[in-house]
């Protein structure tokens, strides 16, 4: 595996928090308790919201490519009109949703969801 491959993966967080289920004092990891489990809610959501907006970046990305191949047909232009505008609209609606979910999150628990941020989205 490449070098750069390996450094990115490593990177990846993982979406089930580094918990003991089991609740002993001993173990070196943390007892698997309410913030496990919003950590858990979070990262699920926070990957979701990662999908959303890969995807809409390669639907913009393919209807401008059906709009500059469309040798003039107007369908492909439509086509590609109707992919950005569905890509742009999707963006609009996981933003606010998820801007939705911190302040749920926030009303609900002591911790607050960074959405926008890439690495540690819940901070408590």
């Amino acid at each position: 595996m490449p070098e750069f491959a390996k450094r990115y993966l490593a990177a990846i967080k993982p979406i089930v928090p580094d918990c003991d289920p089991t609740g002993f004092p001993t173990s070196t990891t943390p007892v698997c308790d309410a913030n496990a489990l919003t950590q858990l809610i979070v990262n699920i959501i926070q990957f979701l919201i990662d999908i959303a907006l890969i995807v809409a970046v390669i639907s913009i990305m393919w209807g401008g490519f059906l709009m500059l191949t469309s040798g003039g047909n107007s369908t492909r232009i439509s086509n590609g009109k109707k992919a950005i505008t569905a890509a742009v609209i999707g963006i609009i609606i996981v933003t606010v949703s998820a801007f939705l979910i911190s302040v749920f999150i926030e009303l609900l628990t002591d911790c607050e969801f960074h959405w926008w941020d890439f690495g540690n989205a819940l901070v408590c």
